[in-house]
């Protein structure tokens, strides 16, 4: 062999190594991070294991996640993401190291592989008997509209009964926690849920903020142990708790996601996602379930359309069309 020839070998191979350690380095995954004790995923391994492609919108600011089915569209910084056009709030702010983006792993694990890919989740449960929760009631008339003289423990009564004729019309056996104008304690609601042992239990109210400008509709599951609810962007102690309810988790995620897609998208109406929080009625269900915001009464424009009975009608049969969808979404996963 010339000196030539051995030169070329040993240019040959050191060409086949680097490209070969490039290779793994564009092809491994990024190791977890931890951040105040979370851990954290990288967005690009979160698309891999889903089998999603990874495009960056804005350097550094936006990235998102794409295949044949599902879009994902994840900001830095920010608890909110879009999940095929529907917002939904992460349980910790999306954050960016070393020009990564990484959300949180438990938020992958409990939020986002839920609903995509619920047949992950274990134990589907039945979908034949659901609890609707009229918001207020009695002495609690809840938020109001003085313009338009509208109580929210009203409004929330008669969607309610709008919501169960068009489920028992489905096929669906429904029980109220209440059917008039009465006060009932906020943990009876959960205990008449699960004294009756509910499949579902959705929770109706309408909203209220300074700002009279705030508009659309929210629907809230309960927060995962160990974050911190939407409201809030700093954990506590108190946020480590384990509920009952935590038991649906997932199905919680799932049943959220599609009620407020349907929502939001068919009544058009400003999207303030599905969001996180520890209500009381959510605590301790021993099945899944939500809380609606079905918009605010505070804003002149959304109490005129509350209070026209026709734009109720609507609104229940959003909601009817979102517990549909995931009574669906169960259907597949027995399959």
């Amino acid at each position: 062999m010339t000196l030539l020839q051995s030169a070329l070998g040993r240019k040959q191979r050191l060409l086949v190594l680097v490209y070969g350690l490039l290779f793994l380095a564009l092809s491994s995954s990024f190791a977890d991070i931890t951040i105040h004790g979370d851990r954290y995923m990288s967005v690009r391994d979160l698309g891999r294991a889903l089998k999603m492609q990874y495009r960056v919108v804005q350097l550094n600011k936006e990235v998102r996640l794409s295949n044949k089915k599902n879009t994902l569209t994840f900001k830095v910084h920010d608890k909110g993401f879009s999940l095929n056009g529907t917002r939904v709030f992460l349980g910790a702010p999306v954050v960016l190291r070393g020009g990564r983006f990484y959300v949180s792993r438990l938020d992958y694990e409990r939020l986002i592989l839920p609903i995509l890919y619920p047949e992950k989740s274990a134990n589907p449960p039945k979908l034949y008997h659901i609890v609707l929760d009229a918001g207020h009631g009695g002495k609690d008339q809840g938020t109001e509209s003085k313009r338009y003289k509208l109580k929210e423990k009203n409004l929330a009564l008669d969607l309610t009964r709008k919501l169960q004729k068009r489920l028992e019309a489905r096929g669906y056996r429904v029980t109220l926690t209440r059917s008039r104008d009465e006060f009932v304690a906020l943990s009876d609601r959960s205990r008449k849920a699960n004294r009756v042992n509910a499949d579902l239990f959705v929770s109706l109210h309408f909203n209220a903020a300074q700002n009279v400008k705030a508009a659309g509709v929210e629907t809230y599951v309960l927060t995962l142990p160990g974050q911190a609810s939407t409201s809030r962007d700093k954990k506590v102690a108190a946020d480590n708790k384990t509920y009952a309810g935590n038991r649906y988790d997932s199905w919680n995620a799932l049943l959220g996601y599609y009620v407020q897609r349907s929502l939001a998208q068919g009544m058009s109406v400003p999207d303030r996602g599905l969001k996180h929080a520890r209500f009381a009625v959510l605590k301790d269900l021993q099945c899944p379930g939500i809380l609606i915001e079905g918009g605010f009464l505070s804003n002149d424009t959304e109490a005129r359309n509350l209070g026209s009975a026709a734009y109720r009608d609507k609104m229940a049969e959003r909601i009817a069309d979102g517990i549909i969808a995931y009574q669906m979404a169960l259907n597949r996963v027995r399959r």
